[in-house]
């Protein structure tokens, strides 16, 4: 027998570096933060049940069980995961497809001005662009809502940096300094 546990499946993995993106968004999301806007980070995506997670690990400790060696044991688990595909069952889909990461809103306070700016932003990142299910996205809720929706790859840096925008397109328009 291998002696592969179940702890040994669930325990701690050591944390991962942020990718490049998450750095884009929390750079954005603190900017806007600290300046008083409410930041909702959007989540979307395929989410599988707990139920399906267990089920798996379950097959999978029993399949890998006799093996002599870790490297065999982890080409044999390689090759059952390729083979997975979620069901309907234990699966939530959350959100749309394409939408922005991050909806921000914020109070306006001016009385000549609506009472509240909302922006859509997609990031990305450095000189990666969206796409074309969030360009339609973005482009919808620009034309056909009027909403300020954008996408950025960096807060000072990249194609489409974030805080140039904001000083030039948001910031006149809120009674606040940039």
């Amino acid at each position: 027998m291998s002696g592969f546990t179940l702890e040994q499946w669930t325990a701690p993995k050591k944390t991962k570096r942020k990718t490049v993106e998450g750095v884009v968004l929390d750079d954005v999301t603190g900017f806007l933060e600290a300046r008083g806007w409410l930041v909702v980070r959007f989540q979307s995506g395929l989410f599988v049940g707990y139920g399906q997670v267990r089920t798996f690990m379950d097959k999978a400790l029993e399949l890998l069980d006799g093996f002599d060696t870790i490297k065999v044991a982890k080409v044999r688990l390689l090759g059952l995961i390729k083979k997975i595909r979620p069901s309907r069952i234990g699966t939530t889909t959350l959100g749309w497809k394409g939408f922005p990461d991050l909806i921000a809103i914020r109070h306006n306070g001016r009385p000549d001005a609506p009472h509240t700016t909302t922006l859509f932003i997609e990031c990305k990142r450095e000189n990666a662009t969206p796409d074309p299910d969030q360009r339609m996205l973005l482009e919808k809720l620009r034309r056909g809502f009027r909403m300020r929706a954008l996408y950025t790859d960096g807060l000072d840096n990249g194609k489409q940096p974030f805080r140039d925008y904001y000083q030039r397109r948001v910031a006149p328009f809120l009674d606040q300094k940039t």
